[in-house]
């Protein structure tokens, strides 16, 4: 048997009689987002028909931060580092959940420094920073770099390209997110 409270009025409880027929898989996951700096990040699953997704800031236990019929798409708090969500499927009739969360990732990619700080174009630079694996685009002074090499997680080389101005800004970009 699994207990739960409703979602939606936050006060009624249920015990769901769950056997391995009404007891739903776990979700897919679609996407997990990524961003640069502080901010809100979009995280989509994919769940079986019959079901919906609760998400959590836990793998285990805690309250339901959103869920509901349809809701495969979480946008997370401001979050300034990268940090796991997880995502559970209900049973919309019996309601039984999974037995198993899906963990999710909400990347934060950070740039902590940039040297050398002036170069001209053509020059190399290296950015500094946190999780730049998936970067697809690097900008110096708003223009984007003529090209540019991911060395970690926490390293780019980046060219300088023509009429840029560096010492305005640096910044990456991925594939989910772009700042």
């Amino acid at each position: 048997d699994q207990a739960f409270t409703d979602f939606y009025s936050s006060s009624t409880s249920y015990t769901a009689i769950c056997t391995n027929a009404n007891t739903p898989v776990a979700p897919t996951i679609v996407s997990e987002g990524s961003r640069n700096g502080s901010g809100t990040v979009q995280l989509v699953v994919s769940a079986p028909s019959g079901t919906t997704v609760d998400w959590y800031a836990a793998s285990s236990g805690g309250n339901i931060l959103t869920g509901g019929t349809g809701v495969t798409t979480f946008t997370t708090p401001v979050i300034s580092s990268t940090t796991s969500f997880y995502a559970q499927t209900r049973n919309s009739t019996s309601g039984c959940l999974s037995t198993t969360r899906t963990a999710l990732i909400a990347n934060v990619s950070t740039i902590s420094s940039f040297t050398p700080t002036t170069a001209k174009s053509g020059e190399t630079i290296t950015i500094t920073g946190s999780d730049f694996l998936g970067t697809t685009t690097v900008k110096i002074g708003g223009v984007e770099a003529r090209s540019f090499t991911i060395v970690s997680a926490t390293q780019i080389t980046a060219i300088v390209p023509a009429n840029a101005t560096i010492n305005k800004s640096v910044s990456v970009s991925n594939t989910d997110a772009t700042n």
